[in-house]
């Protein structure tokens, strides 16, 4: 009987059990989501700075292109998608979008002086986080609210942009 109960303990295992499997699985799932929430968050901050960075080169090109005339009465709705210093990659169906997806429009507003520019269709995380970007002199409206103290907090962000789809709206001189 010892020669035998010695052999039976000695055995040892081959490769993991079911259970042991299941953890490691688990274990590397949830480093997968992990990686995965950090990415996506910081693929949304990097596209929430470029579609800043696009407005306000947006806002450099016109205040250029209008320098030496006394406003900005020849700017109408389209006008950005035929300026050659917008890149053709800006472009997308004929109107210059964000990075984020949103449409951007420039106009002439109520005054000669001042032109508006919208950016449209933006869901609420992106329209919080675009807020919260500077975006330099300015005034500024949400979904039609005008908005008079600049800038937007981290708290008031999230409250003006409530909608499936916003827009900003930003004047400069």
């Amino acid at each position: 009987m010892g020669g035998a109960g010695r052999r039976r303990c000695r055995r040892r295992s081959r490769g993991a059990t079911l259970l042991e499997l299941a953890m490691y699985l688990g274990i590397a799932g949830i480093v997968a989501g992990g990686a995965m929430a950090y990415y996506s968050s910081a693929s949304m901050a990097n596209r929430t700075r470029e579609s800043s960075e696009r407005v306000l080169r947006i806002v450099s090109i016109v205040r250029e292109m209008f320098a030496d005339q006394e406003g900005y009465q020849d700017l109408t709705p389209g006008f950005l998608a035929t300026l050659p210093q917008i890149p053709r990659s800006w472009v997308k169906n004929g109107n210059v979008v964000t990075p984020l997806g949103g449409r951007i429009d420039i106009e002439q507003s109520g005054s000669t002086s001042v032109f508006m520019i919208v950016v449209q269709d933006l869901t609420a995380n992106s329209c919080t986080r675009m807020l919260l970007m500077p975006m330099g002199e300015m005034r500024l409206w949400v979904n039609g609210q005008y908005i008079s103290s600049v800038p937007v907090t981290p708290d008031q962000a999230p409250e003006l942009c409530d909608r499936t789809r916003n827009w900003i709206h930003w004047d400069y001189s």
